[in-house]
């Protein structure tokens, strides 16, 4: 009877021990799982708070940017409401656990339709890196609507448009360079950022009043190394050098009016152009086909919301 007397007694002080200590928990060993937090405008994201059996008391310091509701026992529902930077606070007894949230407007990029799959890869890609591309097939769009535009490979352009006879260009299409001539007019003349990607650059250079090598080899379908110039975006981004994907033909051969040259391959073929005071920017190989071309996707959303 006396040893079953003090087992029940040392039962009684571990499971008062444990009550002390659960007690003292909350405060101390509580911890937000985030302490900052990137957020596009008009979306949500959640946070919560662990370690504790106190339920947080959720604040904000800016409900213009985002607000902040219970949506569970430890865990909050933020809603982007505007653009800026917001501290959410969590107070957990005695003490507070912040987060801070940067919050940036949603991009909206124009993608001009293209060959089968080339615009639609592109937008993909885009989605990867958090913007939302939109497809457009008519020139007939409010450039306000959308913060800039991307030009996506395709098939060869007539050679009509830079005043030359046709020496190898294939799959031409006058509807579709018509399309992407006046789209690139439009957001040229708003002065809004644009990208051109392999058919994309050389409609560029046309546009600028350029020409194109009509057939060169060694670029379909294949990764070789380039050199890039220093001061150059590209140059900012890669580096003196990068390996990328080539799957053209045809590339610019004399360069349209205030672009720039800022990258070649080894054989002298032209791969990125820069517009020297316009948001124009281009390359001939495929971003979107290569795991790297995701910063180059990331810095044009970057220029996009400036």
């Amino acid at each position: 009877m006396k040893q079953k007397r003090k087992q029940y007694w040392l039962a009684g002080i571990v499971l008062l021990l444990c009550m002390i200590w659960v007690c003292a928990v909350p405060a101390g060993a509580a911890k937000i799982n985030k302490s900052s937090l990137a957020m596009i405008k008009g979306k949500s994201a959640y946070l919560s708070v662990s370690g504790t059996k106190t339920k947080p008391v959720w604040s904000t310091s800016d409900k213009k940017i985002v607000t902040v509701r219970k949506y569970s026992a430890y865990k909050a529902k933020l809603t982007a409401k505007g653009t800026g930077t917001a501290y959410i606070t969590a107070r957990v007894g005695k003490k507070t656990y912040k987060c801070k949230v940067a919050v940036q407007k949603g991009l909206k990029i124009a993608v001009a339709h293209s060959s089968p799959g080339e615009a639609q890869a592109v937008v993909t890609a885009l989605k990867k890196v958090g913007i939302n591309g939109v497809i457009v097939k008519s020139s007939n769009v409010k450039v306000s609507s959308y913060d800039g535009l991307i030009l996506p490979g395709g098939t060869d352009i007539n050679p009509a448009r830079y005043h030359a006879k046709n020496k190898g260009s294939v799959g031409i299409n006058n509807s579709l360079d018509r399309l992407q001539y006046e789209l690139l007019d439009k957001f040229v003349k708003a002065k809004k950022p644009v990208l051109g990607i392999c058919r994309g650059m050389q409609m560029i250079n046309v546009y600028f009043g350029g020409t194109l090598k009509q057939n060169i080899r060694n670029h379909r379908g294949v990764y070789h190394s380039t050199k890039i110039e220093s001061g150059s975006r590209i140059g900012t981004l890669y580096g003196k050098s990068l390996s990328v994907f080539s799957f053209h033909h045809q590339a610019p051969a004399k360069i349209g009016k205030d672009l720039r040259v800022t990258q070649r391959a080894k054989d002298g073929i032209v791969e990125a152009l820069e517009h020297q005071s316009l948001n124009v920017y281009v390359v001939q190989w495929h971003p979107e086909r290569m795991s790297k071309g995701n910063k180059l996707l990331k810095d044009f959303g970057a220029l996009c919301r400036k």
